[in-house]
């Protein structure tokens, strides 16, 4: 008899940073032997796809693998951070093909900022707003509310009344 399983396996976004670079992490469990004289085989891939968009062709990648666990590292680099891409990954043995459950990476934050702007993704209501003169760094916004509809902000200007 053979202790044989079928393998598992579960990716997880790692980081998406604002330069386009996706890291995921892949893992699981299999069965790390041999059925007589055939020894086990293991490989491992991904693919991904944007939200409205066709998922792209299985990429493998070389996981590590101790025991019956096997993991991998992968970095995706030229997305759009601004876009949200779903991923899946899939572990293939002698016996078995397994499809993770999908993932969702990124998407357009509610804000984001550098050193040259500041903008908000939502919808944004400005409410008693009143500009006089000249806008300056110094006036102060703040958030009033968060809901559904999007984000409510309300205002201080100061100004210097002759």
């Amino acid at each position: 008899m053979i202790p044989y399983f079928h393998p598992t396996c579960s990716i997880k976004i790692l980081s998406f940073a604002d330069d386009g670079e996706l890291s995921i992490g892949i893992s699981g469990m299999w069965f790390n032997g041999s059925f007589g004289a055939v020894r086990n085989t293991l490989e491992v891939s991904y693919r991904f796809r944007t939200n409205d968009g066709e998922y792209s062709d299985w990429v493998s990648v070389s996981p590590s693998s101790s025991r019956n666990t096997y993991s991998a590292a992968v970095s995706i680099s030229s997305l759009n951070f601004k876009n949200a891409y779903i991923l899946e990954a899939k572990v293939t043995d002698a016996l078995a093909n397994i499809v993770s459950a999908e993932v969702t990476a990124g998407g357009l934050p509610v804000f984001d900022w550098s050193k040259d702007d500041f903008n908000f993704n939502v919808p944004v209501t400005l409410q008693d707003l009143i500009i006089e003169g000249e806008g300056r760094a110094s006036d102060i916004f703040k958030i009033r509310d968060i809901n559904n509809n999007g984000v409510i902000f309300s205002s201080v200007v100061s100004s210097n009344e002759a």
